[in-house]
This record gives C-alpha cells, sequence and structure tokens, in this order.
C-alpha cells in the first residue's frame, strides 16, 4: 500500500483532475441533446471492444480496432458542429475571463459594450407585455459587431426601450418580420435575417423563428430570446440550445449574465 501510493506522484494526480474536469465539461455540453446518446453508444461499443479483446476472441478484436482507427474521422464529420461548439465554450470561459482586465485598452467588437442594470428589465418587460398579447418576437443578444447579419436588416442605433420593442414587433410594423440585434444598451438593427438551425433532430412543432434562433447561437456566442405567437410563451436559445417556457426572472438573469462575463 505505502509502495503504491510513494508511485502515484503530482503529475498524476493532476492528470487525473484534468480528464474528470474535461469529462464533466463534455457531459455538461452534451447532456440532452442527440449526441449524448450517440456518446454513450460510443462508450458501450469500446467496453465490448475491451471485452473481447479480454476473453481472446481474436478476430472480432481485430475487427472493432480496425473500426475505431477509421472512427475517430466518422466522428469528426459527425460532430463538427458539436466540436466547433465546445471548442468556442472552453475559449469563452478562459481566455476571455483571463485577458478581461485588459479590456479596458482593447478596443474592438467584443469589448465596451455599455449595458445598464436596467438592460434586463426593459427586455423582460417588452417580453411580457408582447407575451401577454401573443406578439411572436425574437430579440438577439450580442456584444460584437455582427456585419453580416445586420447588413440584412434595417440598421437603427437607437437606445433601448420596452416601448421600442414593442413597436418594432407589433404586427402591423414595418419591421416586425425577422430579429432585433441588441448590443447592451442599443438596438442596432430590426428585420434582420438569421441563419436557421440545420439540427434534424429539432422538435417538429418548431416554427421558423425558433429555428432561427438555435441557427445564430450554434456557432456564436451571441444568445436569442423569443415569444411565441402561437400560445404566448417565452424561450431563449443559447450555445445551440433551446431552453423553453422560461420564466421572466431566468430572462433577467441570463441577460445579466451575458453582460458581465
Amino acid at each position: 500500500m505505502e509502495f503504491a501510493l510513494e508511485n502515484i506522484s503530482f503529475i498524476k494526480i493532476l492528470e487525473i483532475l484534468i480528464v474528470g474536469y474535461l469529462i464533466y465539461l463534455l457531459y455538461r455540453f452534451f447532456k440532452g441533446t442527440a449526441a449524448f446518446n450517440i456518446v454513450v453508444g460510443i462508450i458501450l461499443f469500446y467496453l465490448v471492444y475491451i471485452f473481447v479483446d479480454q476473453i481472446g476472441m481474436d478476430m472480432l478484436s481485430k475487427f472493432l480496432e480496425q473500426f475505431f482507427s477509421i472512427g475517430i474521422l466518422i466522428l469528426i464529420i459527425i460532430f463538427q458542429p458539436e466540436i466547433r461548439r465546445f471548442l468556442l465554450l472552453i475559449g469563452n470561459n478562459t481566455l476571455r475571463g483571463r485577458f478581461r482586465v485588459f479590456e479596458r485598452w482593447i478596443k474592438d467588437g467584443n469589448v465596451n459594450v455599455e449595458s445598464s442594470d436596467s438592460t434586463h428589465s426593459v427586455v423582460v418587460d417588452a417580453m411580457q407585455a408582447m407575451s401577454k398579447q401573443n406578439t411572436g418576437a425574437l430579440i438577439v443578444l450580442t456584444k460584437s459587431d455582427v456585419n453580416q447579419i445586420t447588413d440584412t436588416g434595417t440598421k437603427i442605433s437607437a437606445d433601448l426601450s420596452a416601448d421600442l420593442l414593442q413597436n418594432i414587433f407589433f404586427k402591423n410594423a414595418p419591421l416586425h418580420d425577422g430579429a432585433v440585434i441588441l448590443k447592451g444598451d442599443k438596438i442596432i438593427a430590426a428585420s434582420t435575417i438569421l441563419p436557421l438551425s440545420e439540427n434534424p433532430d429539432l422538435a417538429s412543432d418548431l416554427g421558423l423563428r425558433h429555428r432561427a434562433a438555435l441557427g445564430v447561437t450554434e456557432n456564436t456566442d451571441m444568445i436569442a430570446l423569443i415569444v411565441s405567437e402561437e400560445n404566448g410563451k417565452i424561450s431563449y436559445a443559447k450555445n445551440g440550445r433551446l431552453f423553453r417556457n422560461v420564466s421572466s426572472d431566468e430572462i433577467k438573469h441570463i441577460i445579466k449574465e451575458y453582460y458581465k462575463n
């Protein structure tokens, strides 16, 4: 027992902690998605390979070994969107937080976003009012310049207010179709066109508004807020995942945390 403990170095302990943390991140990222079921299937398949290798079934073991040798390439192709989102998640949670101290001197599209404490309250008040009236709405939060999206709509650059949001999404208003883009306390564009999600596993009852919300968040750090025109329910999309029928308090928390980081 003492000999075994002596051979456990600090590097080994650190390695175990790192691997455990990566497994936790993967679990949190894939949980609730179709990809999670695929990952579970791969793990079970690998356990079968270990079993047949241990009991000496050489032919089957060689077959499974060849499968795993080309399986990495297959997985990269299958999980290309998920891998991209996972790398974005890692980057957003590490580099941005570590270099936040330098943001006041760095002037690019990702910093100097002015957002007051009342931003989340203004957005939620507007969404609650539209929810009661079954007014469909799609609001995208961004911290960077997204010209590829704003160029598809009408640029506004107006101060954020609940009345303005409601007027934009009023059914007979000229800008009610499409999404509104918010950057801090500013409405920078309206009636924008968002890319639709290409995820084949989405629920069949999701309309274009929810699919567009998922599409714009799949490969970016933006957050999309949705008010359903059919039932007035409020949802939001983040990292390519949709959270349906959420409370106003949850929306407030999401907005506040988004602009805090």
